[in-house]
């Protein structure tokens, strides 16, 4: 309610400096009791797809918006695939959203976590498993001299591989020229 009279104030602070000196106008607004569903931040819960079963209340009464991670090869395996991938894949993941009233930002991604840092490859059994990696056709996965700290998600490189290069991946010399063709 502060920010509504603070609004109304600059709103109203160019009147008092122009010719009408003796006016003033004031101006009340009803106290809306219902809750905003805030449409730029919004609420969201987690759920992970692949892994967690849709209830039937999701997502809850106050969440606005849900957060999608979507793997690369589901979207896009090969470079002559087209939209038709991202629509099917789209309608899977989100059915029934419109009438949820929900907001989706997709986010696509390629590594859930690097392999230097604990991941762990797919699960070939769960399609929308987010666990692992999910480099398209073409593009061989990354290879680094890094290794993962026992017990620890940090990484380090022995002195022996210090100068062996990262290759595949984000280092294959075709992907730039794939991100910018999808």
């Amino acid at each position: 309610m502060k920010y509504i009279h603070l609004f109304t104030l600059l709103i109203c602070l160019p009147l008092f400096f122009t010719g009408c000196e003796e006016k003033r106008v004031t101006v009340s607004y009803p106290e809306y009791e219902a809750a905003f569903r805030n449409p730029m931040k919004g609420f969201r819960e987690f759920f992970a797809p692949g892994r967690d079963r849709i209830r039937p209340e999701y997502p809850e009464p106050y969440g606005s918006m849900v957060k999608e991670y979507m793997q690369w090869n589901m979207l896009e395996d090969d470079p002559a695939d087209g939209v038709d991938n991202i629509i099917s894949y789209s309608n899977h993941r989100w059915k029934g959203v419109e009438d949820m009233n929900v907001k989706v930002i997709p986010r696509v991604f390629l590594v859930w976590v690097e392999p230097w840092h604990g991941g762990t490859p797919k699960d070939p059994a769960i399609p929308d498993d987010l666990v692992g990696w999910h480099w398209p056709k073409g593009l061989a996965p990354q290879v680094s001299p890094y290794k993962q700290i026992p017990g620890s998600v940090g990484a380090y490189v022995e002195e022996k591989d210090k100068y062996i290069p990262i290759t595949g991946g984000y280092f294959d010399p075709s992907f730039p020229e794939r991100v910018e063709n999808w």
